[in-house]
This record gives structure tokens, C-alpha cells and sequence, in this order.
């Protein structure tokens, strides 16, 4: 076996022994969501957002009915009803604990929240199945 190919299969183990480390003990989790959240700083996989418009209007030129009858338990136990935000702003955001794209938008999202929390209503609804 010559010394390069030692060298490439020191490389390959240590590189796999990392991988299922990480995978075996759940914080592979972090460790990708940690990476995406880098590469979005970056700026290379910003959106192109230059037509913001929305539509409001459905087929019929009418505007898109809202159900305000959706409950959710918030981290208190208590139900809460979109009833309570009619007429304001709401950010909804769909997450999991296991999703690492999600992990890496919290922290961009807590920034917006602190920027706008009397602006708008942020729910976050948790695809966890422990609430914990």
C-alpha cells in the first residue's frame, strides 16, 4: 500500500467516524443547520424578491376569504385563536427542533421579531410531536 493511499483511507475514516458521531448522538442536526445559517450570511442564496406584489383578490376579483377559526396551544397550555389577529400582520412559520433549514432561519427570524414585534404577530407552529 503506498503512503498516499494510507493517507486517503486515515482520511476517508476520520471523515466517517466525524459523520457518525454526529449522526449517532443527534447533533448533525446543528451542525448542518450552523452551515446553511453560514452560507445564508454569505448572501449567495438571497431570494430575488424585486416583484413583492400579493395577490389579495381570488378568481372573482374578490377578496381571498380568511378562516380566523384556526386554534393553536401556545407554550403555556393556553388555546389561542387567529380570532385574536384579525386585522394585524401575521408571520407564520412552520418549524421543527429536526429540520436544519429551520434551525438556521430562527436566529434571522428573532432578529425580525425583535424589529417588528409591535408590527406583527409572530406564530410559530411546531411540527414536533413533543411540545417540549
Amino acid at each position: 500500500m503506498t503512503p498516499k493511499t494510507k493517507r486517503s483511507l486515515i482520511e476517508y475514516g476520520i471523515f466517517i467516524t466525524v459523520a457518525l458521531v454526529l449522526y449517532v448522538t443527534g447533533l448533525h442536526t446543528e451542525v448542518i443547520g450552523f452551515a446553511q445559517r453560514g452560507i445564508l450570511a454569505t448572501g449567495l442564496m438571497n431570494p430575488d424578491v424585486s416583484d413583492t406584489s400579493v395577490e389579495t383578490n381570488d378568481a372573482n376579483g374578490g377578496p381571498i376569504p380568511v378562516d380566523y377559526h384556526f386554534k393553536l396551544i401556545d407554550e403555556e397550555g393556553h388555546v389561542k385563536s387567529f380570532e385574536e389577529f384579525r386585522g394585524k400582520v401575521i408571520f407564520l412559520n412552520l418549524w421543527a427542533t429536526w429540520c436544519p433549514p429551520c434551525l438556521a432561519e430562527l436566529p434571522n427570524i428573532a432578529r425580525l421579531h425583535e424589529d417588528l414585534k409591535d408590527e406583527v404577530v409572530f406564530v410559530m407552529l411546531s411540527l414536533d410531536e413533543d411540545f417540549n
